[in-house]
């Protein structure tokens, strides 16, 4: 960044888990998390601290981490330094979020957004959701809407994607009867500590209702419990052995911990209980295409496209609250765009024989 000092720049970061927040404080990073960083950018801008990296402290002094539940209404208000952002980075953050939770947030977010300020956001995570004065640029990343003055856009088609669905620690979108609703309510409004005391009471009585366990397990992951998220999903498996759903979570958790392996277990346990599991295959695609092995990550997802093939254009499918016939264009498109790279790979190896 040119002139660096001429800029008045402020870098916030929220959070609903304080102990996330700490963490983020403390700037330090194990091996895994540099596997997709140039050497030269984390010798450059961090410090060797026994097994960890730890960020340059000028560069920690720049960033502010704070407590910040996006769903609570007076959010931004009890925070005006927050407003007026040129940039708003939200990843994987809306797919913890109800439909109406998702839109609520947005309306927030361009209400602080500066005209020309950028609002960056995991693919499809705001399909399908009112993007007025938001102007959509695609990357193989992320998504990225600048706002503008005029009233452009409509709800958006579904990008080609570059990357993979990627529904972190969202198990499905579970519609279980009172009492359980209210603690999807609490989840669906980042009430996890709520959530999961009101589940802990239920279970006094009522240890063997799977649905309320499939719901602790999801609180205890979107909060960053992953031991009792495992725990919670174990439960659930125990009291109903034949759901491939509590695998997928269990995959998730695992996959959030860097056991890439420990986590395509799980998706095929999940696959092996349900033969038509279509997240199961997308994830399992996922990790393969991480692990560079473009074969079996484009069989994965084959396998997907041929159960979506079955299904109503108009079926939801869970947990990517988008139906059959959009998550189809998707893996058509992602299964295209890899087979192209498969064939340059083939070309290349050709080329060197």
């Amino acid at each position: 960044m040119p002139d660096l000092q001429g800029w008045d720049i402020l870098i916030t970061g929220t959070d609903i888990n304080e102990e996330s927040l700490k963490k983020a404080g403390r700037g330090r990073y194990s091996q895994w998390s540099f596997r997709m960083v140039d050497k030269e950018i984390r010798g450059k801008y961090f410090k060797r601290r026994q097994d960890e990296w730890e960020i340059h402290e000028n560069i920690k002094k720049m960033v502010k981490f704070q407590y910040g539940n996006l769903i609570e209404a007076d959010f931004f208000p009890q925070n005006p330094e927050i407003c007026n952002m040129d940039i708003i980075i939200c990843r994987n953050v809306f797919i913890y979020f109800e439909k109406n939770a998702v839109s609520a947030v947005l309306k927030k977010f361009q209400r602080v957004l500066n005209i020309g300020g950028y609002l960056v956001a995991g693919h499809t995570e705001l399909y399908g959701h009112d993007l007025t004065n938001l102007h959509q640029i695609v990357s193989p990343e992320a998504v990225i809407y600048k706002k503008t003055a005029e009233l452009k856009m409509q709800p958006a088609k579904i990008p080609c994607l570059v990357n993979p669905l990627r529904p972190v620690s969202r198990l499905s979108r579970i519609k279980p009867p009172n009492p359980n609703r209210e603690i999807e309510e609490y989840i669906e409004k980042g009430r996890h500590t709520e959530a999961i005391a009101k589940s802990e009471s239920i279970l006094i009585t009522h240890e063997a209702n799977y649905d309320l366990l499939c719901l602790m397990a999801q609180a205890y992951a979107n909060s960053g419990d992953y031991e009792k998220a495992e725990s919670a999903c174990r439960r659930a498996i125990v009291v109903k052995g034949d759901s491939a759903d509590p695998y997928l979570l269990l995959a998730q958790v695992a996959e959030a911990r860097g056991n890439d392996e420990e986590a395509k277990d799980f998706l095929k346990k999940a696959i092996y209980l349900n033969s038509a599991f279509i997240a199961g295959y997308l994830e399992l695609g996922g990790l393969y295409e991480k692990e560079n092995d473009i074969r079996r990550a484009r069989k994965a997802r084959a396998a997907a496209l041929e159960f979506l093939k079955a299904l109503h254009a108009q079926t939801p499918v869970k947990p990517y609250d988008i139906t059959a016939g959009e998550l189809l264009e998707h893996v058509e498109c992602l299964i295209g765009i890899r087979d192209v790279g498969l064939r340059s790979a083939e070309s290349g190896e050709r080329s060197r024989l």
